[in-house]
């Protein structure tokens, strides 16, 4: 498990730029291409004992001095059109310009939970004297973060992986600051839409693969700020992690070059294709093997890393479907196994009954032998399943 002091370090080094001119004493941290801007304030008092008493203090000397701060991070959240994630995540970014993460790792926490209550949130502050735990309320099912109950409702810890995710941690007995007041809007983890990200936030990646006898490439440009934004997102349903969209760039860069490719071509054909890409176009690999734990790409997340697994997989081939061709989907969790089958019309083979309805069975994962449009894995035959996510679109 890497020590809190090296994650601290990592993180300042991802962290964005922001530094005083010689014309103008304001600070500024950019995010998304915009500049936040405000005074530096050297008055915010050190943690003595990292208590609840730490706690008011810090708290209320960032109230006294950060109001035109608040106002320009609300300004950009507007703007933006910031869902709650990336709100957190600009967040993340002022307060480590406050208190640098890795030199006050308690009064950074504490400016997060300060500004998650003034933009509008209901955060929770745990501490022990030697560690900080942050919360904040929601209603979405988060299942790799430790839950505390309060008052009925519940509030996921979101800097848990500055731990380690080490469980002993979170069972660790701890005073609240904050006792739940209800006033609070619940933290959303859906993210529905992304703002427009600056150019320097892309990187050009080539996607290769087989497809027949003929070796097809694109070069598509992928979202490395969202996939630094991503790295700490929590699993959740499956419908958040299918429903986040591809970046702008990223969509015009792969879809708009599929369409072309595929137009002409027969349906069943054209899903094909979108098959072989996802197939071939990534090594395989479990979460495990690449991140330590269980974790959840999205769409374009997926693109812009090496590996994935079949969860990733299907995430993508749902997206790349929808986009090009906008046609009714289920994906079907399995005990060891995510796959996607596909409203292609007439009468499949293996069909897949949902809402009666009629789906035919699209394996996203490459698997031993090349499974075509309407084959499914042998060993899912007839086993129990449960869709996941589905997508129905508006008959025109």
């Amino acid at each position: 498990m890497k020590s809190l002091s090296t994650i601290c370090l990592l993180s300042v080094c991802l962290s964005l730029s922001a530094a005083a001119t010689p014309s103008d004493s304001s600070l500024h941290v950019e995010f998304l291409g915009r500049e936040i801007r405000f005074e530096p304030d050297n008055g915010i008092p050190a943690a003595l004992n990292r208590d609840a008493r730490d706690v008011e203090r810090i708290s209320g000397r960032l109230e006294a001095t950060t109001a035109g701060l608040l106002l320009e991070m609300q300004s950009t959240r507007r703007e933006k059109g910031l869902c709650d994630w990336l709100t957190y995540q600009m967040i993340r970014r002022v307060s480590e310009r406050l208190a640098p993460k890795a030199a006050d790792y308690f009064t950074y926490t504490v400016a997060k939970w300060h500004f998650l209550k003034a933009m509008g949130y209901e955060p929770l502050l745990g501490v022990d004297g030697s560690r900080v735990l942050l919360y904040v309320r929601t209603s979405d099912r988060v299942y790799n973060l430790p839950i505390k109950t309060a008052s009925g409702r519940e509030y996921v810890c979101l800097n848990f992986h500055d731990y380690g995710f080490d469980e002993r941690v979170s069972s660790l007995e701890m005073d609240f600051v904050q006792s739940p007041t209800g006033t609070g809007a619940d933290f959303s983890f859906a993210i529905d839409r992304l703002p427009d990200f600056p150019e320097s936030s892309f990187v050009d990646r080539d996607l290769s693969f087989h497809y027949g006898r003929r070796t097809e490439r694109f070069q598509v440009k992928t979202n490395e700020a969202l996939r630094q934004f991503m790295r700490n997102y929590p699993v959740t349903d499956y419908d958040k992690q299918f429903g986040i969209p591809l970046s702008t760039q990223t969509r015009s860069t792969l879809i708009e070059p599929l369409k072309r490719k595929l137009a002409g071509l027969p349906v069943e054909k054209g899903v094909e294709y979108l098959l072989a890409l996802t197939r071939h176009a990534f090594p395989f690999a479990t979460d495990t093997e690449t991140f330590g734990r269980e974790k959840r790409l999205s769409a374009e997340e997926t693109l812009s890393y090496g590996n994935s697994d079949c969860e990733d997989r299907a995430a993508l081939f749902f997206c790349l479907v929808r986009e090009v061709y906008n046609l009714p989907m289920v994906v079907l969790s399995y005990p060891e196994h995510v796959t996607v089958a596909v409203g292609l019309g007439g009468r499949p083979t293996n069909p897949i009954l949902h809402e009666g309805e009629s789906y035919t069975p699209c394996e996203p994962t490459t698997q031993s032998r090349e499974l075509r449009v309407g084959e499914m894995l042998p060993e899912l035959r007839g086993k129990p399943y449960e869709v996941i996510h589905s997508h129905r679109p508006e008959r025109r």
